[in-house]
């Protein structure tokens, strides 16, 4: 009955700490005062009707059940008010926690000597776990062993309070190995070792003292690992990274993880990739520098790996994340002064900007009459627009990066040239390997063009000897050019004239093949 009365107050008390916590509006929690004393009222009346000898039980009750919606309200009002400084003093006492683990043996006297029990065993190694944690005050180097101590110590107390110790040990024992870096698994290695031969040689009461560390640390590694394995990680950059083919890119990322988790963190940078901090303190959020210099053009999308290690050191989970892309321009282009002009606003001819004129003929619309420069020529002439257009044939592949640089650096090169004589380029991109083609249009943007582009083209990473084609890997590419490429290229609308930029090995074929459709005079090529 005692039990159940104390139930009932805890589960008010949570009750109304919470409604102070959420600080509904006044009028409410007065309504809710209320409402729960009339309920508690009518319900001591019915008890004093059923028992009326219990008249002094029930006066006490009624104070109980009155005091708990205020002092609830308040301590909940308390705890909204004060939160940060109650984290701050928690967090103080868990990093402090051997402060704690110095005074258990005066604990441990203290409990025996109002049990009315005498353990001289118990009192003995109390004074000498004592007279250690206050001779070694200062230096505190004996943190995990002292911390091992108390527990064969709190064996030897009844049953009772040697659960409630255990306790407080985990805890302390939790602290020392976040404080420093013992192997973890050795220790619970140990306890379990522990229990086991406490439970054959004592029994069932000493090993459930050992097993709740043990528990604890096996819960607390297996929900780490779970946690790491599931939050979703995310690298911030501030605005769109660009940089030159050998010059060296410095920013700074941020990374962040939902839901937030303490770990310590260990980045494994991609090859050209430098990082500064490698390994910091993670507590859903590190500020990481970064070095980086690339050896080719193109778009990267750097792929980092993240090791995540408990506070603890129980486990290494590893997470692989995504860089934000980062476009790198060939050297060359960015010499000529040419890539940030465009950038910073295009200065050729736009599509629909007048590039000439010619005369007038029936059937030309008449508001593409040119007025000013037919009245100087005494005839109607109309207005030729810039939008001419020509297909640019790209062979996306490469064999090493020397040559991807160069023929990304043609294509710019190209682009700029086209755009600032008024034509339009369309873009086909081919794939020699997998047989597929990338159509890359004109929309206005010239960096969201480059970025395009520069992703479409690759690198096969191999060196071939001399000028054959040398290895099986190629060994089908060119029987594939002279009976697919008129039946792949028949799909799109093709404009001439067409310019083809490419590898020279892998060139060949497509020329040839384009020469039988357009003639010479339709087919441009730029061999790299």
């Amino acid at each position: 009955m005692i039990l159940l009365i104390a139930l009932i107050i805890i589960f008010l008390m949570a009750f109304f700490i919470s409604i102070g916590y959420l600080r509904p509006p006044i009028i409410v929690m007065l309504l809710i005062s209320v409402v729960y004393i009339l309920i508690i009222a009518l319900a001591l009346v019915v008890f004093y009707l059923i028992n009326p000898l219990y008249i002094l039980s029930i006066i006490l009750s009624l104070l109980q059940y009155v005091i708990t919606p205020p002092l609830g309200i308040l301590l909940g009002w308390s705890i909204r008010t004060f939160a940060q400084s109650i984290k701050l003093g928690l967090h103080y006492i868990m990093a402090n926690m051997y402060l704690i683990r110095k005074l258990l043996p005066i604990t441990y006297a203290i409990y025996l000597t109002f049990s009315s029990m005498i353990n001289p065993l118990v009192l003995m190694f109390s004074m000498l776990a004592l007279s250690i944690e206050w001779y070694f005050y200062n230096k505190d180097k004996f943190g995990l062993a002292l911390t091992i101590f108390n527990v064969l110590i709190v064996l030897m107390l009844p049953f009772s309070a040697a659960i409630g110790f255990s306790v407080i040990l985990t805890v302390i024992l939790d602290s020392e190995l976040m404080r420093y870096r013992y192997n973890p698994w050795i220790i619970t290695a140990s306890f379990a070792a522990s229990s086991a031969f406490a439970y054959i040689l004592t029994g069932f009461y000493e090993a459930v003292v050992l097993f709740i560390p043990l528990v604890y640390f096996v819960f607390s590694a297996l929900a780490y690992w779970l946690l790491y394995l599931m939050i979703d990680l995310k690298i911030d950059i501030k605005g769109f990274l660009r940089t030159i083919v050998g010059n060296e890119l410095n920013y700074g990322m941020i990374i962040t993880s939902k839901p937030k988790v303490s770990a310590i963190i260990n980045i494994d940078a991609p090859r050209g990739f430098k990082v500064e901090p490698k390994s910091s303190d993670f507590r859903g959020h590190a500020e990481i520098k970064v070095n980086a210099t690339f050896e080719s053009s193109g778009v990267y999308r750097p792929r980092f790996l993240i090791r995540f290690v408990d506070p603890r050191g129980f486990i290494n989970v590893i997470r692989e994340i995504s860089h934000p892309s980062i476009l790198v321009v060939p050297r060359a282009t960015y010499l000529v002064g040419t890539y940030q002009r465009i950038l910073s606003g295009f200065a050729g001819k736009r599509l629909g900007d007048v590039v000439g004129i010619k005369e007038y003929t029936p059937g030309d619309p008449i508001k593409k009459i040119h007025w000013a420069k037919s009245i100087k020529f005494d005839k109607y002439v109309i207005k030729l627009s810039s939008n001419l257009t020509s297909t640019v044939i790209v062979i996306a592949n490469t064999t090493n990066s020397k040559i991807l640089d160069r023929l990304n650096e043609a294509l710019l090169v190209v682009t700029i040239q086209l755009l600032n004589h008024g034509v339009i380029p369309k873009y086909l991109v081919i794939n020699v390997l997998t047989g597929k083609v990338i159509r890359i249009d004109w929309n206005g943007n010239y960096a969201d063009l480059v970025t395009k582009l520069l992703s479409a083209t690759n690198s096969l990473g191999v060196n071939l000897i001399g000028k054959s084609y040398g290895t099986e890997l190629f060994a089908g590419i060119r029987r594939v050019y002279q009976e697919d490429f008129v039946k792949l290229l028949s799909k799109f609308h093709v404009e001439v004239p067409i310019i083809l930029i490419g590898e020279k090995r892998f060139l060949n074929d497509i020329y040839n093949a384009l020469l039988r459709l357009y003639g010479y005079g339709g087919v441009k090529s730029i061999l790299i």
